[in-house]
């Protein structure tokens, strides 16, 4: 048996046997038609944690390079130009010595370069670099999250479109029924009872059409915010996907602890104080600096009769050592050692917490398919019921009441189905993101 019904912006389908499928094509308008694909694409572009995850990156990156910067040589060139009001001068034997110029002139170069300052510059660096890569991880992060969530909102799209669409078809079979009751009370075939049980359910149909048209444009408007859409009026492709079996409960553990890009972040926030506190202990030793330098000036009158300036080097090591700072230093160690053991407790809470999502998003979605499997079973059996139903009502051994009965419960029947297959999506959409991407990409051996 099949139900069609036609009018100006909708096309309604119901296959009855193993399965049914609810079409709903638009009018050829000038309307964009997004897929998961492209939704997801657009989506991960331009949102704004996504993008300021990135330029999280590119500050860590400027950050490795200033504390590279410390362990480079460091050139300096300085020129100095010094006018006098006037220039001194001597009496000796009886002649008279200018003492130095008006025009004073001198240049130097420097060069210097860290040696040694008991550690701090290397654990500087792998600070900088574990800040890079928590950035990094940061952004892995911040993109399966709206990956999960611009997956939710198509499909909440998915099903608000098909919901407006089982609405549609049933107010139109109340709509001919309410005829073809009328047609039969107008030959005196049936009661004025059954008229207006007929008027009654199709009046009560109405409004949850009109709710779920609602409850579509407002599922539309969260997927535009989500995935970043330009247009306010789209519609999206009809992808309604056929959820496997989960793989077993350890598998997806497993999978959780390697790939949750939070576990790694954390790691790296452990990397990082670890490093921090080394820096602070680097600052107890000495710093010993090399130096060497040229410079040169023009020589004043009493020495040089000509204005050949004079060059002379000069190299040298700096030894500096900070022997005393009111145990400043070592309160300072002590707080960053407290930093380390909250960072290790907040690694093993964080292990913990992707745990149980992943065991809450497993088990979510092995009731989720055992309700779709309920439910698309029960579809065959309410869409019989109601061929029986009207075929009885045809013959006139039922009464309107029977036939309106039976297509309720049909209409629930394929609401239902909808509602399960829609969260079955939605808890492979979350059991994906809680073991950090897809279930046929992961990789083989122990967790971490």
């Amino acid at each position: 048996m099949g139900i069609h019904f036609n009018n100006r912006r909708h096309f309604f389908v119901v296959v009855v046997g193993s399965g049914m499928s609810i079409a709903l094509a638009r009018s050829p308008a000038a309307q964009r038609v997004y897929s998961l694909e492209d939704c997801l694409r657009i989506g991960l572009e331009r949102a704004a944690p996504i993008v300021n995850a990135h330029r999280e990156e590119a500050r860590a990156e400027t950050q490795i390079g200033q504390v590279r910067a410390r362990i480079l040589p460091d050139l300096r060139a300085r020129g100095e130009y010094r006018r006098a009001d006037e220039v001194s001068r001597i009496e000796f034997g009886g002649a008279s010595m200018p003492m130095g110029r008006l025009d004073n002139y001198s240049a130097s170069l420097e060069a210097s370069q860290l040696i040694y300052d008991g550690g701090s510059v290397q654990a500087a660096l792998r600070a900088a670099k574990a800040l890079r890569d928590r950035a990094a991880y940061a952004t892995r992060r911040a993109e399966a999250e709206r990956r999960r969530d611009i997956r939710l909102a198509f499909h909440a799209v998915l099903f608000a479109r098909e919901a407006v669409a089982v609405e549609e078809a049933r107010v139109a079979q109340f709509e001919r029924f309410a005829r073809d009751v009328e047609a039969r009370f107008a030959r005196d075939a049936s009661s004025e009872f059954d008229l207006l049980a007929a008027r009654v359910r199709l009046a009560n149909a109405r409004p949850a059409l009109i709710d779920a048209q609602h409850e579509l444009r407002i599922a539309k408007a969260r997927l535009r915010d989500t995935a970043r859409l330009d247009e306010q009026d789209f519609d999206i492709q009809d992808e309604w996907m056929t959820i496997p079996r989960p793989p077993p409960l350890e598998t997806v553990m497993r999978l959780a602890r390697q790939r949750r890009p939070e576990i790694e972040e954390q790691r790296k926030v452990l990397t990082l104080v670890e490093a921090d506190r080394r820096v602070e202990q680097g600052g107890a030793w000495p710093a010993l600096r090399a130096r060497a330098g040229y410079a040169g000036q023009n020589p004043p009158d009493f020495v040089s009769a000509n204005d050949e300036w004079r060059w002379s080097w000069n190299a040298g090591l700096t030894l500096e050592w900070a022997l005393f700072d009111g145990a400043a230093r070592r309160n300072r160690i002590r707080e960053k050692t407290l930093a380390i053991a909250d960072a290790e407790e907040t690694l093993e809470e964080l292990k913990r917490v992707v745990a149980l999502q992943a065991e809450e998003a497993w088990l979510r979605l092995l009731s989720a398919l055992e309700a779709e499997e309920t439910a698309r079973a029960n579809i065959a059996l309410a869409e019989r019921a109601l061929e029986i139903a009207r075929a009885r009502f045809n013959a006139e051994l039922a009464t309107a009441l029977e036939f309106i009965e039976s297509n309720v419960s049909a209409t629930v029947a394929r609401l239902n189905w909808s509602g399960a297959r829609r969260a079955a999506m939605d808890a492979q959409a979350l059991l994906e993101w809680a073991c950090g991407g897809l279930l046929e990409d992961a990789p083989q051996g122990p967790p971490p």
